[in-house]
């Protein structure tokens, strides 16, 4: 297996993991668990954000790190709109709010906006992505 082979296939791993992730906030949320729907949802930001990083050649093992590029190398760049470096900063904070801080409590429309504004990002990262799939070029 070639090296761009495995690298198409962790980039896409990553982006399984993310969709993955914003389907199991939308059950957590039906569930009545807002605050594990909000961590899916970063985790879901997370992972996609890892996904289009990795295909430009950048890994990162530390969450913080990986904000930071997004913030580098996509928002500032200009190839991702500066409206969704609020939004993951957001669910960044949110997240660490709702696993580290006793009380915590989201509303439930508050956390519907949430994944509605996490498909939207999904979207607009989606277009950063590699092609699928390689076949006939091998």
């Amino acid at each position: 297996m070639s090296d761009e082979k495995t690298q198409l296939e962790t980039i896409y791993y990553w982006w399984g993991k993310a969709e993955a992730s914003l389907f199991a906030a939308q059950r957590e949320l039906e569930a009545g668990d807002r605050a594990l729907a909000i961590n899916r949802l970063y985790y879901t930001c997370f992972y996609a954000v890892s996904a289009v990083l990795l295909h430009q050649g950048l890994t990162f093992a530390k969450h913080s790190a990986v904000k930071a590029m997004f913030h580098r190398h996509l928002v500032n760049t200009g190839l991702v709109d500066r409206k969704w470096s609020g939004h993951y900063t957001g669910l960044f904070e949110n997240r660490h709010e709702a696993d580290y801080l006793p009380f915590v409590a989201f509303k439930a429309e508050y956390v519907q906006l949430q994944i509605e504004e996490t498909k939207s990002f999904l979207a607009e990262l989606a277009y950063l992505l590699p092609p699928r799939s390689n076949e006939g070029t091998e």
